[in-house]
C-alpha cells in the first residue's frame, strides 16, 4: 500500500467521514492520487479524485484572487475602507479591504451564533440574507480595533464578496468564472447558488440540516446560501490544486501572478459536507500553529488553511513522505 493511502486513510478513520479523495503534486506533477472509503460507504460508484465536491473555505483563495484582480484593473483598491462600497455599514471607515482579506479586521463571525445553527436545523432551504447575517453579527462591534489581531471571519469574506460584485458590476459566481475558472480552463468548477447545483457532486451526509440529528444526503436540502462568503465547487485532482494553486498561485500564469518557489503540498476533499461545513462554520479566533510550516529542498512550503488540526497534520505528513 502507498505510504499516501495509509495517510489518508488514518485520516479518514479518525475524523470519521465515509469517503475521502486526495491527490499529492509537485511542481505541477502528479504524485500521486486516491480514494479511502469506509466499509459500509454507499458513495462508491463513479468516485474518483475528479469527482466533484463543495470546496468550501478554499474558495477565499477564489475571492482573494478576485479582489487583487480587481485592484489591479483600477476597479477598487485593497486599500478601501470597506463602508466605500457598503455604506449603511455599522463598521468605522478603518476597516480596510486589506484588513478583511487577512482576517485582521477585528469582525466577528456568525460560526459561534446558537441561532445561525439552530436556523440551518430547522430551515436548511432557506438560508439568511446578506443584511440577515450582518445584523446577527455586526452588532456584537470590532473583537479589536483593525490590524491589532487576528480572528476568522466568514463576515469579513461575505463582505470582500459584496464589493466584488459592486465593483465588478456581476455576480460571484460570474466574477470567479471571468476571473479565475475560464483564463484557466477550470471546466469542473463554479460556484454554487442553488440547491440544483450539488446534484453533480458526490453525495455527502450530515446531521446539521435535521431538527432530529438523524444524517441525511444533504444535496437535496442544503442551500448553499449558508455559507454566506460563497461557496464553490471542484475537485481534489484536477482543478483546485494543479491548475489553480500552482498555476495562478505560484507560476507565471493567464492570472498574471509571479513566479515564485513556494510549492503546494496536496489536497483533501471529503464526502461528509457537515465535517467541513463545522469547520467553516464552527467557530473563531482560531491561530495559526507555527509547526504547520515546513520545508523541503530548500523552497518554504506554505501550509493550507484547513479548519481541522488533523487535516493539516496530514498534509505536513504527506510533505514528509515526499522528502523521502
Amino acid at each position: 500500500m502507498s505510504p499516501f493511502q495509509r495517510c489518508l486513510d488514518q485520516w479518514r478513520a479518525e475524523v470519521a467521514v465515509p469517503l475521502v479523495a486526495g491527490s499529492v503534486r509537485f511542481d505541477a506533477s502528479l504524485v500521486w492520487h486516491g480514494v479511502s472509503m469506509a466499509e459500509d460507504s454507499d458513495n462508491s460508484d463513479g468516485v474518483a479524485s475528479q469527482s466533484r465536491f463543495p470546496i468550501y473555505s478554499i474558495t477565499k483563495t477564489f475571492t482573494a484572487v478576485c479582489v487583487l484582480r480587481l485592484d489591479k484593473a483600477g476597479l477598487l483598491s485593497v486599500h478601501d475602507p470597506i463602508t466605500k462600497w457598503m455604506t449603511d455599514l455599522p463598521l468605522p471607515e478603518s476597516v480596510t479591504l486589506s484588513h478583511l482579506l487577512r482576517h485582521v479586521s477585528g469582525v466577528p463571525d456568525y460560526g459561534p451564533l446558537r441561532e445561525y445553527h439552530e436556523a440551518v436545523r430547522t430551515m436548511p432551504k432557506s438560508p439568511w440574507t446578506d443584511d440577515e447575517f450582518l445584523s446577527a453579527t455586526l452588532a456584537q462591534g470590532l473583537f479589536f480595533e483593525p490590524g491589532t489581531g487576528w480572528s476568522y471571519s466568514n463576515v469579513g469574506y461575505l463582505l470582500l464578496r459584496r464589493a466584488i460584485e459592486k465593483a465588478a458590476g456581476r455576480n460571484f459566481r460570474r466574477c470567479v468564472d471571468e476571473q479565475i475558472a475560464s483564463p484557466l480552463g477550470l471546466t469542473n468548477t463554479f460556484v454554487a447558488e442553488t440547491i440544483d447545483d450539488w446534484q453533480c457532486c458526490v453525495p455527502g451526509y450530515g446531521r446539521e440540516v435535521r431538527i432530529d440529528g438523524e444524517a441525511v444526503d444533504i444535496r437535496s436540502s442544503y442551500h448553499p446560501g449558508w455559507c454566506a462568503p460563497g461557496v464553490a465547487v471542484s475537485t481534489a485532482d484536477h482543478d483546485v490544486l494543479r491548475r489553480f494553486v500552482h498555476r495562478s498561485l505560484i507560476g507565471r500564469t493567464a492570472l498574471g501572478a509571479d513566479a515564485s518557489t513556494d510549492s503546494s503540498p496536496g489536497s483533501v476533499s471529503t464526502s461528509r459536507h457537515s465535517e467541513l461545513r463545522h469547520g467553516h462554520h464552527g467557530g473563531s479566533r482560531r491561530t495559526v500553529r507555527p509547526e504547520l510550516w515546513t520545508r523541503w529542498r530548500g523552497s518554504r512550503v506554505q501550509p493550507l488553511c484547513f479548519h481541522r488540526a488533523s487535516v493539516a497534520e496530514r498534509t505536513s505528513q504527506c510533505c514528509g513522505l515526499l522528502q523521502q
